[in-house]
């Protein structure tokens, strides 16, 4: 099994140049979306940090 965790030997770590940084500490739109029972769930509602997989 293929660590994600860790970059193939002939890819250079990716350098932050900070083009990201003003979306730290915005709030999210109002976004519903199905989770894997089907039912809505409306991120900014959420308490503490998610992930979302797009597959």
């Amino acid at each position: 099994m293929t660590d994600l965790m860790v970059l193939p030997s002939e890819l250079q770590a990716p350098v932050d140049d900070g083009a990201c940084r003003h979306l730290e500490g915005m709030a999210l739109p109002d976004i519903r979306l199905s989770n894997h029972s089907g039912q809505s769930v409306n991120l900014p509602l959420l308490p503490g940090s998610s992930i979302v997989d797009l597959l």
